[in-house]
C-alpha cells in the first residue's frame, strides 16, 4: 500500500471515530428519559418575558416533574385523554390547564411570572371590569378571524360636519399600531375600509367606527358596544366626537381598547384610564404587559392564571351587547 493509500486509510479512520463519539454524546441534548408512548413532554415559558422557567413543578394526576434550566419538562407514564395539568414554582404563579393528549403528548405551557411588571389589581380593572362592575366578568377576546374596521365617512352625527381625510388618518395609524400591541399581535389592523355606507352596527365580523357629536350630551367623547357570543367579541361599534378637546388619537386608542375586550383601568398608568387623558399616546407599557396576557389565555378566563375547567368543550352562551361610556 503506498503513501496516498495509507493516508486516505487513516482520514477515514479517524472521521469514523470522530463520528461515533459525536454520536455517543448525548449530553445538553434534552430529558434523560426517551419520550416514549404516553409519556408527556413540554416547556414552561414566561408569558411576559418568553424566556424559559426553571424550576417550576408540572403535575398530572400523582405523577410530577421539575423542570430545568432550559424550561423542559418529562412526566413518564402512560397518560391519554383529557387530563389536567398543574404548573406552580416560585417565581411564577400557579397555572392549570386542560389538555386533550390523544391530540398530542407534548404540552407546552406558559407562566405569568411573579414580577413588578404583573399588577393583578390593574389585570382585573383592565380585563374583567373590576373597577366599574359589581362582580368579576370573565375575560373577553376576539377569536377567529381578524375583524374588519369600518371608518364611516358619512357627516357626523348632531351637526353633519364632513371628515377630513386627515382624520381617517389618524384613526387608520392607530388602528395598524395599537392593535398588535393589544390583542398580542392577533389583529394586525390589515382590514381597513373607509366608506360612506357601512354594514349595519353590531355586524358579525366587523368594528365600526362612527362620529356622533350628540354622545356630548352623554357627558363623554367616546361610546363603545361590544357584542359577545359567549365570551367571544363578535362585532363592536365605536362613537366619537370629530373635534373632542382630548387627544383624538389617544381618544380612538381608548375605544378600540373597548373593542377588543378591555376596560377602565386606573391603578397603574393606562391609555384605558377611567376619567381624563393619561397623557400617554396610544398605549403605556403597562397596557403592553397585561394585554398581552389577556391575549394569551382563551376567552372565558376566570382567574389570575386559570384555563376554564371545560376548556375544550365549552359551548358558547348567547349573544349578549355591552355599551362602554367613557367619562372625560
Amino acid at each position: 500500500m503506498g503513501r496516498y493509500d495509507f493516508v486516505h486509510v487513516l482520514k477515514i479512520v479517524l472521521l469514523a471515530s470522530v463520528l461515533y463519539s459525536a454520536g455517543c454524546n448525548n449530553e445538553n441534548k434534552g430529558p434523560s428519559t426517551p419520550p416514549g408512548p404516553g409519556n408527556v413532554t413540554g416547556k414552561i415559558t414566561g408569558t411576559i418575558s418568553g424566556g424559559p422557567i426553571a424550576g417550576s413543578t408540572v403535575r398530572i394526576g400523582g405523577a410530577s416533574a421539575t423542570t430545568n434550566s432550559n424550561g423542559d419538562y418529562i412526566i413518564p407514564g402512560s397518560f391519554s385523554g383529557v387530563v389536567g395539568i398543574n404548573v406552580d414554582g416560585p417565581s411564577q404563579y400557579p397555572r392549570q390547564v386542560t389538555k386533550d393528549l390523544s391530540r398530542s403528548l407534548v404540552a407546552n405551557i406558559d407562566v405569568i411570572e411573579k414580577t413588578s411588571a404583573f399588577s393583578l389589581q390593574f389585570y382585573r380593572q383592565l380585563v374583567r371590569d373590576a373597577e366599574e362592575s359589581l362582580f368579576l366578568r370573565p375575560t373577553n377576546r376576539w377569536e377567529g378571524s381578524e375583524p374588519t374596521f369600518f371608518i364611516d365617512t358619512s357627516p357626523e352625527i348632531g351637526t353633519g360636519a364632513p371628515i377630513p381625510s386627515s382624520t381617517v388618518d389618524t384613526i387608520k395609524s392607530v388602528i395598524r399600531q395599537s392593535m398588535p400591541v393589544f390583542t398580542n399581535g392577533f389583529i394586525t389592523g390589515s382590514r381597513i375600509t373607509v366608506t360612506s355606507n357601512p354594514p349595519a352596527e353590531l355586524t358579525s365580523g366587523t368594528i365600526i367606527i362612527k362620529f356622533d357629536h350628540t354622545i356630548l350630551q352623554r357627558g363623554t367623547f367616546g361610546v363603545t358596544r361590544i357584542q359577545t357570543f359567549g365570551n367571544q367579541i363578535d362585532a363592536a361599534v365605536t362613537r366619537l366626537v370629530l373635534n373632542p378637546n382630548f387627544p383624538f388619537d389617544e381618544l380612538t386608542s381608548h375605544e378600540l381598547g373597548h373593542a377588543v375586550g378591555f376596560f377602565h383601568a386606573s391603578d397603574r398608568p393606562s391609555v384605558m384610564v377611567a376619567v381624563g387623558s393619561c397623557g400617554c399616546g396610544l398605549f403605556t407599557q403597562d397596557d403592553r404587559v397585561h394585554m398581552k396576557i389577556n391575549y394569551s389565555r382563551p376567552a372565558g378566563n376566570t382567574d389570575i392564571d386559570n384555563d376554564p375547567p371545560d376548556a375544550i368543550t365549552k359551548s358558547l352562551a348567547k349573544r349578549e351587547v355591552i355599551e362602554i361610556v367613557c367619562r372625560k
